[in-house]
């Protein structure tokens, strides 16, 4: 146990990251911050059902471009980041053995009062930094507002576009499609 705890505090880079995650129990879940593994507490049933909407909605339109929206699928950053979003859309072939995409199009984060201050900062810091990213959508739980920031090549937009009406879709430039706010919130809103 003390090898173990010494280890988590050592910077690593996302390949030990990914040698020290076959070594926990399947049932953590641990994300690589800055070289520092965090690992992941369970959410309340909404964040759980708004991430099961999100993918079911999103699924259908990115099967269709040749994508997949997924879960539990850690987006790797860079050398001492990799993250996993509440949902990603990956496009292209899928590796059932890969634990992480490094060439996510999209990704989702739901948030909570314990996860928001690191969802809004770091994280959402780290995953502009993916080239492939196209869009980045921060997701509240406990109010209807999602916010999402797009590029359609090297620059995010400087100001996010904010939906606070479940009458409104969010837009999926990637995957050509648009999300209803009524879809994400169904049996949370």
């Amino acid at each position: 146990m003390l090898d173990s705890a010494i280890r988590l505090n050592e910077p690593m880079t996302v390949e030990a990251f990914l040698a020290f995650c076959e070594t926990v129990p399947r049932s953590e879940r641990w994300e690589l911050i800055d070289g520092v593994p965090m690992m992941m507490t369970g959410g309340t049933a909404a964040h759980s059902l708004m991430i099961t909407n999100l993918v079911s909605a999103l699924d259908p339109a990115a099967r269709k471009r040749g994508c997949r929206a997924m879960t539990s699928f850690l987006a790797w950053v860079s050398d001492e980041n990799a993250s996993e979003p509440d949902v990603v859309v990956r496009c292209g072939t899928v590796d059932p053995r890969r634990r992480y995409a490094d060439d996510p199009t999209v990704v989702f984060e739901v948030l909570s009062p314990s996860t928001l201050h690191c969802d809004r900062g770091t994280k959402f810091e780290r995953y502009c930094e993916i080239p492939s990213l196209r869009q980045i959508a921060l997701v509240y739980q406990d109010s209807v507002r999602v916010e999402s920031w797009s590029r359609e090549s090297d620059d995010w937009d400087e100001e996010a576009t904010v939906l606070l009406s479940l009458d409104e879709s969010l837009a999926i430039p990637a995957i050509e499609t648009a999300l209803p706010l009524t879809a994400i919130y169904e049996d949370v809103a």
